[in-house]
Protein backbone atom coordinates (compact mmCIF):
# COMPACT_ATOMS: atom_id res chain seq x y z
CA UNK A 1 0.00 0.00 0.00
CA UNK A 2 1.26 3.47 -0.90
CA UNK A 3 1.54 5.88 1.99
CA UNK A 4 -0.07 9.32 1.78
CA UNK A 5 3.36 10.98 1.86
CA UNK A 6 4.47 9.00 -1.18
CA UNK A 7 1.16 9.41 -2.96
CA UNK A 8 1.06 13.17 -2.41
CA UNK A 9 4.55 14.65 -2.26
CA UNK A 10 4.63 18.32 -1.29
CA UNK A 11 5.78 19.40 -4.73
CA UNK A 12 2.83 17.64 -6.32
CA UNK A 13 0.45 19.47 -4.01
CA UNK A 14 2.19 22.77 -4.88
CA UNK A 15 1.83 22.00 -8.60
CA UNK A 16 -1.84 21.12 -8.17
CA UNK A 17 -2.61 24.27 -6.22
CA UNK A 18 -0.74 26.51 -8.68
CA UNK A 19 -2.54 24.77 -11.57
CA UNK A 20 -5.87 25.34 -9.82
CA UNK A 21 -5.03 29.03 -9.37
CA UNK A 22 -4.26 29.33 -13.08
CA UNK A 23 -7.50 27.51 -13.88
CA UNK A 24 -9.62 29.75 -11.66
CA UNK A 25 -7.99 32.84 -13.18
CA UNK A 26 -8.70 31.61 -16.71
CA UNK A 27 -12.26 30.73 -15.70
CA UNK A 28 -12.75 34.22 -14.27
CA UNK A 29 -11.40 35.85 -17.43
CA UNK A 30 -13.75 33.70 -19.46
CA UNK A 31 -16.81 34.65 -17.45
CA UNK A 32 -15.93 38.36 -17.53
CA UNK A 33 -15.34 38.19 -21.28
CA UNK A 34 -18.70 36.47 -21.78
CA UNK A 35 -20.47 39.12 -19.70
CA UNK A 36 -18.74 41.96 -21.57
CA UNK A 37 -19.71 40.41 -24.90
CA UNK A 38 -23.31 39.77 -23.91
CA UNK A 39 -23.90 43.19 -22.35
CA UNK A 40 -22.71 44.95 -25.50
CA UNK A 41 -19.65 46.61 -23.97
CA UNK A 42 -17.55 44.73 -26.54
CA UNK A 43 -18.00 42.66 -29.67
CA UNK A 44 -20.67 39.99 -29.18
CA UNK A 45 -18.98 37.39 -31.38
CA UNK A 46 -15.53 37.99 -29.92
CA UNK A 47 -16.92 38.00 -26.39
CA UNK A 48 -18.79 34.76 -26.87
CA UNK A 49 -15.96 32.98 -28.67
CA UNK A 50 -13.10 34.05 -26.42
CA UNK A 51 -15.28 33.78 -23.32
CA UNK A 52 -16.40 30.26 -24.17
CA UNK A 53 -12.85 29.13 -24.97
CA UNK A 54 -11.44 30.65 -21.77
CA UNK A 55 -14.25 29.26 -19.65
CA UNK A 56 -13.87 25.80 -21.18
CA UNK A 57 -10.11 25.97 -20.73
CA UNK A 58 -10.53 26.95 -17.10
CA UNK A 59 -12.84 24.01 -16.46
CA UNK A 60 -10.40 21.66 -18.20
CA UNK A 61 -7.48 22.98 -16.17
CA UNK A 62 -9.46 22.49 -12.97
CA UNK A 63 -9.82 18.83 -13.96
CA UNK A 64 -6.06 18.66 -14.53
CA UNK A 65 -5.40 20.25 -11.12
CA UNK A 66 -7.72 17.72 -9.51
CA UNK A 67 -5.91 14.93 -11.34
CA UNK A 68 -2.57 16.20 -10.05
CA UNK A 69 -3.90 16.41 -6.51
CA UNK A 70 -5.18 12.84 -6.85
CA UNK A 71 -1.77 11.72 -8.17
CA UNK A 72 -3.31 10.51 -11.43
CA UNK A 73 -0.70 9.87 -14.10
CA UNK A 74 -2.79 11.22 -16.99
CA UNK A 75 -2.72 14.73 -15.49
CA UNK A 76 1.00 15.31 -15.98
CA UNK A 77 0.97 15.68 -19.79
CA UNK A 78 -1.78 18.32 -20.03
CA UNK A 79 -0.22 20.23 -17.12
CA UNK A 80 3.15 20.25 -18.88
CA UNK A 81 1.65 21.28 -22.22
CA UNK A 82 -0.31 24.10 -20.59
CA UNK A 83 2.82 25.44 -18.92
CA UNK A 84 4.69 25.36 -22.24
CA UNK A 85 1.84 27.39 -23.74
CA UNK A 86 1.90 29.75 -20.76
CA UNK A 87 5.61 30.62 -21.04
CA UNK A 88 5.45 32.59 -24.33
CA UNK A 89 2.22 34.25 -23.18
CA UNK A 90 4.03 35.37 -20.01
CA UNK A 91 6.93 36.88 -21.96
CA UNK A 92 4.57 38.65 -24.37
CA UNK A 93 2.44 40.01 -21.54
CA UNK A 94 5.42 41.50 -19.70
CA UNK A 95 5.57 44.46 -22.09
CA UNK A 96 2.10 45.81 -21.32
CA UNK A 97 1.21 44.16 -18.00
CA UNK A 98 4.44 43.28 -16.19
CA UNK A 99 2.72 42.07 -13.01
CA UNK A 100 0.57 39.63 -14.97
CA UNK A 101 3.54 38.50 -17.06
CA UNK A 102 5.70 37.82 -14.03
CA UNK A 103 2.84 36.02 -12.26
CA UNK A 104 2.35 33.75 -15.29
CA UNK A 105 6.09 33.15 -15.61
CA UNK A 106 6.51 32.37 -11.92
CA UNK A 107 3.57 29.99 -11.79
CA UNK A 108 4.69 28.19 -14.96
CA UNK A 109 8.24 27.73 -13.65
CA UNK A 110 7.00 26.51 -10.26
CA UNK A 111 4.65 23.98 -11.87
CA UNK A 112 7.25 22.76 -14.37
CA UNK A 113 9.87 22.36 -11.63
CA UNK A 114 7.40 20.50 -9.42
CA UNK A 115 6.31 18.18 -12.24
CA UNK A 116 9.91 17.31 -13.13
CA UNK A 117 10.90 16.61 -9.53
CA UNK A 118 11.86 12.96 -8.99
CA UNK A 119 9.35 12.50 -6.17
CA UNK A 120 6.52 13.76 -8.36
CA UNK A 121 7.64 11.73 -11.35
CA UNK A 122 7.69 8.56 -9.32
CA UNK A 123 4.12 9.07 -8.18
CA UNK A 124 2.71 10.12 -11.55
CA UNK A 125 4.18 7.27 -13.59
CA UNK A 126 1.47 5.12 -15.15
Amino acid sequence: MISDARRHPRLLVVAALAQALQALTLLGVGVVTLVVGITGAGSLVDGLLVGALATGGGVGLLAVARGLLGAQGWSRAPALVWQLITLPIAFTTMDDLPAVGYALLTSAIVILAALFAPSTGAVLQD
